[in-house]
């Protein structure tokens, strides 16, 4: 129910934001318009830093900056950009950065203004990919900057030409293709102390055309950005941002879509299901970053706009507030957790169209008639999905996250825990479905019915009569209804270990001192997480070292996969070599504590997460 990136940890992601922020780390403004005062109303993504001095040296002092630092680590970092130029065909945003042969140095040295990287997708235009940089007093580092872009050019084979653009001289390459990437036309140029880069004429032009205008067709004119920094700022108060976020978030899956060399059928599925079912009523995402000020190495305030009313599957998101409780059997040797309040009722409403659509490739009805099967097929389990499971679940979930060494795909386990109002009542309901299924295991952990659910593959060609079908060795999830909740867990040991008992997290000091700064957020909260980043992220790192994956089925997205659909887990090899990086025991020091909450509001949700200074 939850987003996998959030819920399942911040890991290695963690060194590609790093390399992203230090890519477009800005300097301090000086008498130039705001990006957000440049970039057109159709912008869909916006990254800006400003402050380069203080956030130079704020970023290094903390936890993440001395990772990024760690000469044990030098050697995968001096090796990303060569990945990153291979692998440009997969990442559109990395592609116009790569073209023009822009490093991270590059930048830094470059500029004492605001740096912004954007993404902008105007109707009926190929999206376009734009980099902004107040380069005021900054002549020597400029030329020297454009002179490694032409020499960049050069080695490609592009076509440079000098052109004119809103009355503005303007330097244009035009590139060769690149293998199945067909890429297109770079243009720079320098206006009143503004370096301009954009892969598109006509943005470009419009660029230009706001220096000397004051339009209303740019982006800190768009109500979405004006509601999401607005509601971010009245927490800051007079805490001026390193950095700014901004993006929407299902026209910038299709902007990205666009830029790809080639169409992705599940991008395309996912962006048609994101339509379909309203999530594009998320109108604008924004966010204010602080580094390394207060007790916070990292501190983000972020704004999500979503107003009312919700249509089709958006109406599942609705989160009430409520006083988050943490259970007492929630053990404090978990890596992270997860408190999200979910709205049952009005879920099991609106669930189904979206569950055809994610899980029965569109076909319609099909999440009734799974209903209705087991509510009235004689040899089922005759059971009322909606009254005697979703009307027995109060709002908060619980999720749960370690990971067990040695290290091996196998690795992670995840544990989700919705809390029931009549126990009895859902155990006994849990009992009657899972005996019906011959494909399903009792055992007892802990004094309690668990039961083992497999995956079975039946051999294609073949009847039943002769061929057996094929079930999986491990279990895809694990059922069982304890300590007052219906828990879903990948495997047997976080399960006993949540029905046992021990040492619970209420007790946890990691866990008081984060919570602590989520009191000006109010008692009533939507959502709570809290993460140790050494344990979190050391399986996750070693498996990046080896070139592997966890199993899907290990992630919180592939423990829900398995019970909606029993998908088998299957193994993935990372994007990127990460073979040069150190063991994890020589990095494990520059990993703390992260913290996030968040509440609804009348318009979307409002939340404030943090990494904690180590002490």
């Amino acid at each position: 129910m939850a987003d996998d990136c959030l819920a399942d940890r911040c890991k290695l992601p963690l060194l590609w934001l790093a390399f992203l922020v230090l890519q477009v780390t800005a300097g301090r403004a000086i008498a130039a318009k705001p990006a957000v005062d440049l970039l057109p109303a159709a912008t869909k993504f916006c990254w800006s830093v400003a402050h380069e001095q203080e956030y130079s040296k704020r970023f290094h002092a903390t936890q993440l900056g001395g990772l990024l630092s760690d000469p044990a680590v030098q050697p995968f970092l001096d090796d990303l950009p060569r990945q990153m130029r291979e692998e440009a065909s997969n990442h559109p945003l990395s592609v116009l950065w790569i073209d023009l042969g822009i490093e991270s140095d590059d930048v830094e040295d470059l500029t004492e203004g605001e740096v912004a990287w954007a993404v902008v997708h105007a109707d009926g235009e190929t999206p376009a990919r734009v980099l902004l940089a107040n380069v005021t007093g900054r002549a020597e580092q400029t030329e020297a900057l454009l002179a490694k872009i032409d020499a960049a050019m050069a080695k490609e084979q592009a076509r440079k030409d000098e052109i004119e653009i809103a009355g503005t001289p303007v330097t244009r390459f035009d590139l060769p293709p690149a293998g199945q990437y067909a890429r297109r036309s770079l243009f720079y140029c320098q206006r009143d102390g503004e370096l301009v880069c954009a892969d598109s004429e006509s943005i470009l032009k419009v660029l230009l055309q706001n220096l000397d205008s004051d339009s209303s067709e740019v982006l800190s004119r768009q109500p979405g950005y004006q509601q999401v920094i607005k509601r971010c700022q009245a927490s800051a108060g007079d805490q001026s941002p390193d950095a700014t976020l901004y993006l929407v978030p299902v026209d910038l899956m299709a902007a990205l879509q666009q830029l790809a060399p080639e169409p992705d059928e599940r991008t395309v599925e996912n962006l048609r299901i994101a339509r379909k079912h309203n999530f594009d009523a998320i109108s604008a995402v924004g966010g204010l970053l602080t580094v390394g000020q207060g007790e916070f190495d990292f501190h983000l305030r972020l704004a999500i706009y979503a107003p009312k009313p919700w249509q089709n599957g958006m109406r599942v998101c609705n989160l009430p507030n409520a006083t988050m409780k943490l259970p007492a059997w929630v053990r404090g040797d978990n890596d992270s957790l997860m408190l999200l309040n979910v709205d049952f009722q009005e879920f099991s409403k609106y669930f189904g169209p979206l569950f055809d659509d994610v899980y029965g490739e569109g076909e319609e009805g099909l999440y009734e008639d799974l209903k209705n099967s087991l509510k009235e097929d004689p040899a089922g389990a005759q059971i009322d999905v909606d009254q005697e499971v979703y009307a027995k679940l109060s709002p908060q979930t619980v999720l749960l996250s370690r990971d067990v060494l040695p290290v091996t795909p196998n690795s992670p386990q995840r544990l989700i825990a919705y809390a029931t109002t009549d126990e009895a009542a859902l155990a006994a309901t849990v009992s009657k479905a899972m005996e019906a299924d011959s494909n399903v295991e009792m055992q007892e952990i802990a004094g309690h019915k668990a039961y083992f659910s497999y995956t079975v593959e039946e051999g294609d060609g073949f009847s039943d009569s002769l061929l057996e079908p094929e079930r999986s060795e491990e279990p895809s999830f694990i059922t069982c209804v304890a300590n007052g909740h219906l828990m879903f867990a990948t495997d047997a040991q976080i399960l006993e270990d949540a029905i046992a008992g021990g040492e619970s997290m209420v007790d946890s000091v990691d866990l008081q001192a984060a919570g602590s700064y989520w009191k000006p957020l109010g008692k009533e909260r939507c959502l709570e997480y809290f993460a140790r980043l050494g344990p979190a992220v050391h399986v996750d790192y070693e498996l990046f070292r080896q070139g592997r994956k966890p199993l899907a089925g290990k992630s919180f997205k592939g423990l829900l996969n398995n019970i909606a659909m029993g998908e088998p887990p299957a193994i993935n090899e990372p994007e990127f070599d990460g073979s040069k990086l150190p063991p994890f025991e020589q990095v494990q020091q520059h990993f703390g504590l992260a913290a996030l909450a968040g509440v609804a509001t009348d318009d979307g949700w409002y939340l404030e997460g943090f990494i904690l200074k180590k002490q």
